[in-house]
């Protein structure tokens, strides 16, 4: 959806002979050179002399716009509205101010009442059309925030992106989908058999002598270690392995492809706190957001999906402004999978407790032991 200032406000009202009057067009000028306190004063000026002059009642709603008095400006539409309520330009006002609210369906009622008294508004129905684009963006993200499955879905918020930049979008799982593990069976080991050995002359027969077995090294057991968002991870990981005997295989499959970014609050310590701060954000003006209730971020709060970093790093920016942290991540499809293969001689249960206490995220599994091993 379009900030306020995307959405055209119609400042003119082809009503009254009094439009090229002199206290008017001086008003007017005020506000071209953005002197829009002195403009209000003159406009109120006016009022006070003609106070059913419907260009200065209209243009007095603009000015309190412009000066981010935007409640004012509703109820001073909403007054206008309730003593000419057949007039499409205060209309088409009013829903540039709700939308920006978050208040969607009552803009999409406004401008349709606009639309159906003046049929040939064309700012209306292209206003129209963006408040339609943030209701179908929002649509689409709690589809796929319900089914994560839904590739329809997704591919139309894409699409949507591409054609209307809705940078206060709605929240999408930030989880990324879980690379596929790796199915693939390992290649058959082959036994090679010893031929047999050669006949040799008997040997004269010498005192045994008792000898003591050498102790048998453990068993190599083989597993899988995964947890590894990219390749930079599995470094420390493998050195410690190696360091603890073990033999280790680094393996990646996959590419990286972006096809949007996440923005989000990271995670607080429980619900609780999470519920706090979407109040506190909401009592800030934020609109858009939702608790994260599972995965690595569990307990954040979604910001919104966004089709182009710029509009992601808005969002963030936009965030920081109100003295709130907020993040934002690449998502990708078919995104590149990193894990280690290892053969040691530790049990699983002591292995993964090592590696729990050093390293965090990291998953240790049994695995069938192939020839790289």
């Amino acid at each position: 959806m379009k900030n306020l200032a995307a959405f055209p406000l119609l400042t003119l009202l082809l009503v009254a002979p009094s439009l090229f009057a002199a206290p008017m067009v001086e008003v007017r000028q005020l506000a071209v050179d953005q002197a829009y306190d002195l403009a209000l004063e003159g406009v109120d000026e006016l009022l006070a002399e003609d106070p059913k002059n419907l260009e200065a009642r209209l243009f007095r709603g603009v000015l309190l716009t412009r000066l981010d008095r935007i409640t004012d400006a509703i109820v001073e539409f909403r007054h206008l509205l309730a003593e000419h309520p057949d007039l499409a330009e205060p209309h088409n006002n009013l829903a540039v101010l709700l939308a920006a609210q978050g208040e969607f369906e009552q803009a999409r009622e406004a401008l349709l009442r606009a639309i159906q008294l003046q049929p040939n508004y064309d700012t209306a129905h292209e206003n129209l059309g963006d408040i339609y684009s943030k209701l179908a963006n929002m649509a689409y993200e709690r589809a796929y925030q319900l089914n994560e499955e839904n590739r329809r879905a997704e591919r139309k918020l894409r699409m949507l992106a591409s054609v209307v930049d809705i940078e206060t979008a709605g929240p999408l799982v930030t989880d990324s989908p879980t690379p596929q593990e790796n199915a693939t069976q390992p290649p058959e080991i082959k036994q090679v058999v010893a031929p047999p050995a050669e006949d040799k002359p008997a040997q004269v027969a010498q005192p045994q002598v008792t000898k003591q077995p050498e102790p048998k090294p453990p068993p190599k057991v083989c597993y899988r270690v995964d947890g590894f968002d990219d390749e930079s991870q599995l470094r420390p990981v493998t050195a410690w392995l190696r360091d603890d005997g073990a033999v280790v295989r680094e393996v990646a499959e996959g590419e990286d492809k972006i096809i949007n970014y996440k923005v989000y609050v990271p995670p607080l310590a429980n619900r609780t706190e999470v519920n706090k701060q979407i109040v506190r954000l909401k009592t800030a003006g934020v609109r858009d957001i939702i608790q994260i209730s599972r995965g690595d971020l569990k307990n954040g709060i979604a910001a919104g999906i966004f089709g182009t970093r710029e509009a992601a790093q808005r969002r963030v920016t936009h965030f920081a402004s109100l003295g709130f942290t907020a993040r934002s991540e690449p998502r990708y499809r078919g995104r590149k999978s990193y894990w280690l293969e290892a053969m040691s001689g530790r049990s699983a249960d002591d292995l993964r407790a090592e590696l729990a206490a050093n390293f965090s995220k990291i998953k240790l599994k049994s695995a069938v032991c192939s020839s790289a091993s």
